[in-house]
Protein backbone atom coordinates (compact mmCIF):
# COMPACT_ATOMS: atom_id res chain seq x y z
CA UNK A 1 0.00 0.00 0.00
CA UNK A 2 1.40 3.83 -0.59
CA UNK A 3 1.95 5.41 2.16
CA UNK A 4 1.67 9.60 2.35
CA UNK A 5 4.16 11.76 2.39
CA UNK A 6 4.89 15.77 1.80
CA UNK A 7 8.08 17.47 0.31
CA UNK A 8 9.29 19.73 3.53
CA UNK A 9 9.96 22.66 1.61
CA UNK A 10 6.45 22.40 -0.08
CA UNK A 11 5.20 23.12 3.48
CA UNK A 12 8.39 25.46 5.25
CA UNK A 13 11.44 25.81 5.59
CA UNK A 14 10.94 25.05 9.62
CA UNK A 15 10.66 21.50 10.52
CA UNK A 16 8.09 21.90 13.17
CA UNK A 17 5.86 23.57 11.14
CA UNK A 18 5.86 21.05 8.48
CA UNK A 19 5.56 18.19 10.99
CA UNK A 20 2.66 19.95 12.44
CA UNK A 21 1.00 19.55 9.10
CA UNK A 22 2.10 16.09 8.48
CA UNK A 23 0.56 14.89 11.55
CA UNK A 24 -2.86 17.31 11.05
CA UNK A 25 -3.24 15.97 7.70
CA UNK A 26 -2.68 12.23 9.03
CA UNK A 27 0.33 11.24 6.56
CA UNK A 28 2.95 9.00 7.24
CA UNK A 29 6.11 10.64 6.69
CA UNK A 30 8.34 13.81 4.97
CA UNK A 31 10.61 13.48 2.66
CA UNK A 32 13.67 16.21 2.90
CA UNK A 33 14.48 18.33 0.06
CA UNK A 34 15.57 21.67 2.33
CA UNK A 35 15.09 22.91 6.17
CA UNK A 36 16.60 25.71 7.59
CA UNK A 37 17.14 27.03 3.84
CA UNK A 38 19.96 24.19 3.81
CA UNK A 39 19.53 21.63 1.30
CA UNK A 40 19.60 18.02 2.06
CA UNK A 41 23.42 17.83 1.61
CA UNK A 42 24.16 20.42 3.70
CA UNK A 43 21.79 18.77 6.48
CA UNK A 44 24.23 16.11 8.07
CA UNK A 45 25.57 18.67 11.19
CA UNK A 46 21.66 19.24 11.48
CA UNK A 47 20.64 15.30 12.33
CA UNK A 48 20.51 15.40 15.90
CA UNK A 49 18.15 18.59 15.59
CA UNK A 50 16.17 16.25 13.06
CA UNK A 51 15.69 13.20 15.09
CA UNK A 52 14.55 15.41 18.07
CA UNK A 53 11.71 17.07 16.40
CA UNK A 54 10.71 13.67 14.38
CA UNK A 55 11.01 12.04 17.95
CA UNK A 56 7.10 10.86 19.49
CA UNK A 57 5.52 12.15 16.11
CA UNK A 58 5.41 8.49 14.11
CA UNK A 59 6.93 10.21 10.98
CA UNK A 60 9.03 8.75 9.28
CA UNK A 61 11.85 10.24 6.68
CA UNK A 62 10.58 8.00 3.44
CA UNK A 63 13.32 10.01 1.17
CA UNK A 64 16.02 12.40 0.97
CA UNK A 65 15.03 14.70 -2.19
CA UNK A 66 18.93 15.41 -3.50
CA UNK A 67 19.66 17.73 -6.58
CA UNK A 68 21.64 14.38 -7.39
CA UNK A 69 22.88 14.89 -11.25
CA UNK A 70 20.74 18.00 -11.80
CA UNK A 71 23.91 19.23 -13.69
CA UNK A 72 25.40 19.59 -17.07
CA UNK A 73 26.70 15.73 -18.42
CA UNK A 74 29.87 17.59 -19.94
CA UNK A 75 31.24 18.86 -16.87
CA UNK A 76 33.24 16.54 -15.27
CA UNK A 77 33.54 19.58 -12.03
CA UNK A 78 30.18 19.20 -11.65
CA UNK A 79 29.82 15.52 -11.72
CA UNK A 80 32.37 15.12 -9.17
CA UNK A 81 30.18 17.56 -6.91
CA UNK A 82 27.32 15.14 -7.78
CA UNK A 83 28.84 12.33 -6.79
CA UNK A 84 29.98 14.24 -2.99
CA UNK A 85 26.04 15.17 -3.14
CA UNK A 86 25.23 11.67 -3.11
CA UNK A 87 27.80 10.96 -0.74
CA UNK A 88 26.71 13.41 1.85
CA UNK A 89 22.69 13.05 1.40
CA UNK A 90 23.52 8.88 1.57
CA UNK A 91 25.04 9.81 5.25
CA UNK A 92 21.94 11.75 6.07
CA UNK A 93 19.57 9.09 4.98
CA UNK A 94 21.22 6.67 6.80
CA UNK A 95 21.27 8.79 10.13
CA UNK A 96 17.98 8.87 9.63
CA UNK A 97 17.08 5.22 9.42
CA UNK A 98 15.84 6.41 5.18
CA UNK A 99 17.37 3.92 2.33
CA UNK A 100 16.38 6.10 -1.12
CA UNK A 101 17.59 9.26 -2.31
CA UNK A 102 15.94 10.57 -5.14
CA UNK A 103 18.29 11.95 -7.88
CA UNK A 104 17.48 12.86 -11.94
CA UNK A 105 19.45 12.23 -15.17
CA UNK A 106 21.17 15.37 -15.95
CA UNK A 107 20.09 18.44 -17.55
CA UNK A 108 18.15 18.06 -21.08
CA UNK A 109 20.32 19.00 -23.97
CA UNK A 110 19.81 18.64 -27.44
CA UNK A 111 17.17 15.55 -28.25
CA UNK A 112 17.95 14.29 -24.45
CA UNK A 113 18.57 10.28 -23.83
CA UNK A 114 17.86 9.73 -27.14
CA UNK A 115 21.69 11.72 -27.79
CA UNK A 116 23.26 11.04 -24.63
CA UNK A 117 22.07 7.47 -24.35
CA UNK A 118 25.02 5.32 -23.98
CA UNK A 119 26.95 8.54 -21.93
CA UNK A 120 24.14 8.86 -19.22
CA UNK A 121 24.37 4.86 -18.71
CA UNK A 122 27.97 5.70 -18.13
CA UNK A 123 27.78 8.17 -15.80
CA UNK A 124 25.99 6.05 -13.63
CA UNK A 125 28.50 3.28 -13.24
CA UNK A 126 30.22 5.36 -10.23
CA UNK A 127 27.25 6.33 -8.60
CA UNK A 128 26.31 2.38 -8.60
CA UNK A 129 28.66 1.39 -7.04
CA UNK A 130 28.15 3.76 -4.21
CA UNK A 131 24.68 2.75 -3.59
CA UNK A 132 25.44 -0.61 -4.00
CA UNK A 133 28.46 -0.24 -1.24
CA UNK A 134 26.14 1.65 1.09
CA UNK A 135 22.96 -0.54 0.69
CA UNK A 136 20.90 2.20 -0.72
CA UNK A 137 18.43 3.20 -3.56
CA UNK A 138 18.65 5.79 -6.00
CA UNK A 139 15.15 6.73 -7.21
CA UNK A 140 15.19 8.53 -10.86
CA UNK A 141 12.70 11.19 -10.97
CA UNK A 142 11.21 11.53 -14.57
CA UNK A 143 11.71 15.34 -15.08
CA UNK A 144 11.18 16.61 -18.48
CA UNK A 145 13.62 19.20 -18.03
CA UNK A 146 16.20 15.99 -17.67
CA UNK A 147 17.96 14.10 -20.35
CA UNK A 148 15.33 11.22 -18.94
CA UNK A 149 11.87 13.36 -19.29
CA UNK A 150 9.20 10.60 -19.45
CA UNK A 151 8.32 7.71 -17.28
CA UNK A 152 8.60 5.84 -20.90
CA UNK A 153 11.97 6.93 -21.22
CA UNK A 154 13.06 5.82 -17.88
CA UNK A 155 11.67 2.53 -17.85
CA UNK A 156 13.63 1.86 -20.64
CA UNK A 157 16.39 3.31 -18.76
CA UNK A 158 16.37 0.99 -15.85
CA UNK A 159 16.08 -1.67 -17.83
CA UNK A 160 18.95 -0.85 -19.82
CA UNK A 161 21.03 -0.15 -16.45
CA UNK A 162 19.62 -3.15 -14.81
CA UNK A 163 20.88 -2.66 -11.52
CA UNK A 164 18.46 -3.16 -7.92
CA UNK A 165 19.84 -0.46 -6.49
CA UNK A 166 18.57 1.76 -9.09
CA UNK A 167 14.53 2.28 -8.93
CA UNK A 168 11.84 4.71 -10.69
CA UNK A 169 10.03 7.60 -8.99
CA UNK A 170 7.36 8.51 -11.46
CA UNK A 171 6.45 11.91 -11.54
CA UNK A 172 3.36 12.72 -13.43
CA UNK A 173 3.40 16.45 -13.84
Amino acid sequence: MFKKAVFTDEVSQDLEVVLKVAEDYNLDGIEIRSLWDKPPQDLVDEVPRLKEGLKGTGLKVCSVASPFFKCDIDSEDEYKEHLDILRRCIKLAQALDCSIIRGFTFWRKGRGAEDYWQRILDKFEEPVKILEQEGMTLGIENEASTMIGTGKVLAEFLKALDHPNVKAIWDPA
